[in-house]
């Protein structure tokens, strides 16, 4: 409900959504009411790693960590078409079993000898191809300051891009979790939300950002 975050969209991508309480659910439902999407984060976040990217259970990953995340969301009034990979471990055989529940799928990539403004895979626009998309993280662990997020941002506007970026917690400045590895700061957040305005970007849910191009 913050004056400046109106306009503001993004995707809350959710995991364990069967130990949520009721208080939590209804603060979900308002984040959707204003414009933001409530994604899939899998039932328990074990990613498809822990199933040794293997093809034969492929079955077994979508029975154990996509339909019954589904299905608590569904029981609970949501209606979820967007999946992040926990970790961001993916392959073409998971891609595929997943894309009839949840055709939207989000993956990770990073790479620490180039800018953000460099990696071309957190990029896409509507000329592109993809099967899933990929986004780099904003969270303290991942080491992009804001004068590099700065600088990748001017580059989608310069590109007609658009970019993926993703954090885990928002935290406050001055709470004990201020430099948690997988938290961004309120004031950092707020000031990458302030530039993207400034350079006229707009704001996509990932279901939006996903279906601009050919997905192939």
């Amino acid at each position: 409900n913050r004056p400046d975050m109106q306009g503001v969209k993004a995707t809350f991508f959710v995991t364990q959504w069967h130990t949520l309480s009721s208080l939590q659910i209804e603060k979900l439902r308002v984040l959707q009411s204003s414009g933001s999407e409530i994604g899939c984060h899998s039932y328990d976040h074990q990613g498809v790693g822990s199933y040794k990217f293997d093809p034969a259970r492929v079955n077994e990953y979508v029975a154990q960590q996509v339909i019954p995340a589904v299905n608590n969301m569904m029981a609970s009034g949501f209606n979820p078409v967007s999946f992040s990979y926990p970790s961001g471990e993916r392959d073409e055989n998971y891609d595929a079993a997943i894309r009839p529940l949840l055709p939207y799928l989000r993956s990770t990539f990073s790479n620490n000898t180039k800018t953000l403004s460099q990696l071309n895979e957190v990029y896409h626009n509507s000329d592109s191809r993809y099967a899933y998309l990929a986004g780099d993280g904003i969270d303290n662990s991942y080491q992009n300051e804001f004068a590099e997020i700065e600088q990748a941002l001017i580059h989608a506007k310069n590109n007609q891009e658009i970019i993926t970026l993703y954090a885990h917690r928002i935290v406050d400045d001055n709470s004990v979790d201020a430099n948690h590895s997988y938290g961004v700061k309120v004031s950092k957040l707020v000031q990458v939300i302030n530039r993207a305005r400034e350079l006229g970007l707009r704001f996509y849910t990932f279901r939006e950002a996903y279906l601009i191009g050919n997905n192939g």
